[in-house]
């Protein structure tokens, strides 16, 4: 990777346990929504030099491990592999930029409740923006 690359990663093992709680029978068990296991991983390039001089480019990945949707731990949603991008601009104190997230639309169940009542994962979202430094 080029110099002018910045490199972002984080892991978080999460090993949660229910240990006090009106319910006798969730004692012990994960809290409900929160994964074991997150990763993250960004890349972003902005060229130095040349005619593309600050056009820069970004891409990052998320993987989640599955998560309970609820206190008995009954019912699991899906682990997940989210894949996001960035194209950006800078021009003077202007910054143009296009975001990504779930790039390729990847269709998740982040969170099952009961047989009957499931969460799904966000769908694709791209936002575009201008920022002005003063």
């Amino acid at each position: 990777m080029p110099s002018n690359t910045v490199r972002i990663g984080a892991y978080t093992r999460t090993d949660s346990e229910v240990r006090e709680t009106s319910v006798a029978t969730d004692l012990g068990k994960s809290e409900a929504l929160v994964p074991r296991n997150r990763l993250g991983l960004w890349a972003d390039c902005t060229i130095a030099k040349g005619l593309l001089r600050d056009l820069g480019f970004a891409v990052g990945v998320t993987c989640n491990s599955a998560v309970y949707g609820d206190s008995a731990n009954l019912y699991k949603g899906d682990s997940a592999t989210l894949w996001d991008a960035a194209l950006h601009y800078n021009l003077a104190r202007w910054r143009f930029q296009l975001n990504a997230s779930n790039l390729f639309d990847k269709r998740c169940i982040s969170a099952v409740q009961s047989p009957a009542w499931a969460f799904y994962g966000n769908p694709r979202v791209v936002t575009a923006s201008a920022t002005c430094k003063f």
